[in-house]
């Protein structure tokens, strides 16, 4: 208890230090003429990220713009406005940002046209949902992306037990997606909210909308170094409208997105493996969603690369009572389009693998690992060489960043290209090997 409310103290803290920054930033736009900083939010259960760094991109070339990189949460955010960062989230780093937050009002002069925050939520109580978000920042462009069932153990909460099977899970997701639209009713009157209204949540939302709704379209954008779903096209949709709400010819804004555009490691990349075979390494995080849509560009490459398809999945977590119907979901999917699976995590073996084998799919091409080590090598003995393989789990002690490392040709550019990389994550990767 007393943990807790010295949390919600510190949070307190950066709260009003930021709020602080970014009224010291627009003061002194206004001495020098410019108009205040115009804040955009995008939340979602999925493509966040992706719609951030699309949005950023294609303002990138008229505008000076700040986004709260790696940063989607009520410390993120702040430290964010603040110019903090965390580096391994101990006690004694914690207190190195209490004592710079301070310091950035007489230190931190970063000036910025636009900030462009990902505005993520993991329960409908505060500090972690959009309401407690709102108090930190105050957008003029709102953006929804879509909702799934990430986070849905969280809400578990509030919808009543008798309540259960399919109509259990819509209301959980009716119920995150309602915390979600908080960003969107929250505009003024004379903001703007684009919305992504091929998501049935999203839709159903549309006619509260108070703010100018901003018309999105799918926009297609190819890329040398990335292998991206056709949902991505979504997430530039979605940019281009805040663009064009802002001002951007929409031909202007594709170019930029097209010259700056760059994904975080981990999220859908193309890597060159052992044996002549393609990694799609989506290591980064997983959930029903976007495992799915990893599994469809599995097939249709695969197809169109005439390769033999392995996919690694790790366990989708934080899905409260649907986990197992959501495992078993992703077995039906992958089932039918993977010539060879390897799981990784205990989800994966309790509601996964036996479904899978339930729907006929060949004991002797699905295995189970209780970590990313050992299935890196089993993989490493297994593939015959020139497969496809995508890589997809959940972040939290799965870490299948692992795998992707030990099949890549060059480990030389395991840094660069891999996500959860350097010495505190080195450390975490360690405990799990000890701790099994």
């Amino acid at each position: 208890m007393l943990k807790k409310k010295i949390g919600i103290i510190f949070l307190t803290y950066l709260r009003l230090l930021s709020k602080l920054q970014l009224a010291k930033i627009n003061f002194l736009r206004s001495i020098l003429g410019k108009p205040k900083v115009r804040m955009i939010g995008i939340t979602g259960s999925y493509g966040k990220t992706t719609t951030m760094l699309a949005t950023v991109s294609a303002l990138k070339d008229n505008f000076k713009v700040k986004f709260s990189e790696g940063a989607n949460s009520e410390s993120g955010i702040p430290l964010n406005i603040l110019g903090l960062k965390m580096k391994d989230y101990s006690l004694f780093d914690w207190i190195r940002v209490a004592i710079l937050s301070p310091l950035s009002l007489l230190f931190n002069w970063q000036d910025y046209d636009i900030y462009v925050a990902e505005m993520g939520i993991d329960e409908p109580k505060e500090p972690k949902n959009m309401g407690y978000l709102l108090k930190i920042i105050k957008p003029d462009i709102g953006v929804f992306v879509g909702v799934s069932s990430v986070h849905s153990q969280q809400f578990e909460s509030v919808i009543p037990k008798n309540v259960s099977g399919k109509k259990r899970l819509e209301r959980v997701l009716d119920a995150i997606a309602d915390e979600k639209f908080r960003l969107i009713s929250d505009l003024p009157d004379d903001g703007f909210a684009v919305l992504n209204l091929e998501d049935d949540f999203v839709l159903k939302r549309a006619r509260l909308v108070k703010a100018n709704l901003v018309p999105t379209k799918r926009i297609k954008i190819d890329f040398k170094d990335y292998v991206l779903p056709p949902e991505f096209e979504i997430n530039f949709g979605l940019a281009v409208s805040v663009a064009k709400a802002l001002g951007v010819d929409e031909k202007e804004a594709i170019r930029s997105i097209k010259k700056h555009f760059r994904l975080p490691p981990g999220r859908s990349s193309l890597i060159k493996g052992i044996k002549g075979t393609l990694i799609i390494d989506s290591s980064y995080n997983s959930s029903p969603k976007a495992a799915e849509v990893m599994l469809r560009l599995l097939s249709e490459l695969g197809r169109k690369m005439k390769r033999k398809k392995i996919a690694v999945l790790g366990d989708m977590r934080e899905l409260g009572t649907q986990s197992k119907i959501e495992h078993e979901n992703l077995a039906k999917i992958a089932c039918k389009i993977a010539d060879r699976i390897v799981l990784v995590g205990p989800l994966m073996k309790d509601y996964f693998l036996p479904y899978a084998l339930r729907l006929n799919y060949p004991r002797d091409k699905i295995n189970h690992f209780q970590n990313a080590y050992l299935a890196s090598e089993f993989l490493k003995k297994n593939i015959r060489g020139r497969e496809l393989i995508l890589v997809k789990g959940s972040q939290n002690n799965i870490f299948l960043e692992i795998v992707v490392k030990s099949l890549m040709l060059d480990k030389s550019k395991a840094n660069a290209l891999l996500c959860r990389q350097g010495d505190y994550w080195e450390a975490k990767r360690k405990r799990l090997v000890m701790k099994d």
